[in-house]
């Protein structure tokens, strides 16, 4: 870069159109260029590979909701070595982690934290544990979600992105529908819910998740209800 710049601060995953980034890329990049590497991974935790160490990661910004399907208000901040170092210079009461980092050593928080959603996420971690671990809840994930991508191919649907994660599906119409119509229909007549997006993609755009408690048996019902609503036998 021209200017001196001391971060670089990605969403790993951009919901909104259903695109991933590579983020061994913008690590290597960060490296070059001495920048301290900040990745937003809370849609693709445990959903994605996500490799600290691989793509020279410093700080991951993970939280309850999204990749690990729980209710929001939990944040969870991962700081590398490196990270854990440079923050303690930091004179700023948002950002100032070292009384978390000295409460954590006794097994709590500087502050009361969600409890009921924490422990929700000690279920949730303990479920993800006895399921296989991380790599068993990526890897469902990823079948999932070619399962559905395979199925739906004889539709009037395309893939809104070249780059998609294994968390979710972005499609959108080729038949001239409008996507906000075929949400508010699968809705309405099949109560299936998916989600919309807005603004200037609002009847281009719909998104289907496969996070979370998510199965081959509930996809199923998406795509019958899909195949249904345009009248073509699968």
């Amino acid at each position: 870069p021209k200017e001196e710049f001391s971060s670089l601060i990605v969403n790993a995953h951009e919901t909104s159109v259903g695109h991933i980034y590579n983020l061994d890329s913008m690590g290597k990049y960060a490296k070059k260029h001495n920048m301290f590497f900040i990745v937003d991974a809370i849609s693709m935790l445990v959903t994605d590979p996500l490799d600290m160490q691989a793509s020279n990661i410093d700080v991951v910004i993970a939280s309850s909701q999204k990749g690990l399907a729980l209710p929001p208000g939990l944040t969870m901040v991962i700081l590398s070595p490196k990270a854990i170092e440079r923050l303690k210079d930091v004179d700023n009461l948002y950002f100032d982690f070292k009384d978390y980092l000295q409460n954590g050593e006794r097994g709590q928080t500087p502050y009361t934290p969600a409890v009921t959603i924490m422990l929700q996420l000690e279920a949730r971690l303990e479920q993800i544990a006895r399921r296989g671990g991380v790599e068993q809840s990526i890897q469902s994930a990823k079948e999932i979600a070619e399962y559905f991508r395979e199925a739906i191919k004889p539709l009037p649907l395309k893939h809104y992105s070249e780059y998609m994660p294994n968390a979710m599906t972005t499609l959108t119409p080729t038949d001239g529908k409008s996507a906000m119509e075929i949400v508010n229909d699968l809705e309405d007549r099949y109560k299936v819910m998916v989600c919309p997006n807005g603004g200037a993609q609002r009847d281009v755009i719909f998104r289907v998740s496969h996070m979370g408690e998510m199965t081959k048996e509930y996809t199923d019902v998406l795509i019958d209800a899909l195949f249904d609503y345009y009248g073509v036998k699968r």
